[in-house]
């Protein structure tokens, strides 16, 4: 998306229960805009407004990870 900060991380994804419950936690970090859960690339790309900072991105899908036995980290 145009003029927005483009944060990339890997998650572990088995299924859509996991991209919904990722697309969830982020869209209520405010500055994100779009949120796109790639479960064959065990992606995500998160599209946000430049304010965001990509460590507090990564520490939301923390908690997630931790509580549900996943893995998560940033990429770019």
């Amino acid at each position: 998306m145009e003029g927005d900060k483009c944060i990339k991380l890997r998650a572990e994804m088995t299924c859509e229960g996991c991209s919904n419950a990722i697309t969830r936690i982020l869209k209520k970090v405010e500055g994100i805009k779009e949120v796109n859960c790639s479960i064959p690339e065990q992606e995500v790309t998160v599209y946000a407004s430049e304010q965001v900072d990509p460590s507090q991105v990564l520490q939301k899908l923390t908690t997630w990870a931790e509580a549900s036995g996943k893995q998560v980290s940033l990429i770019s």
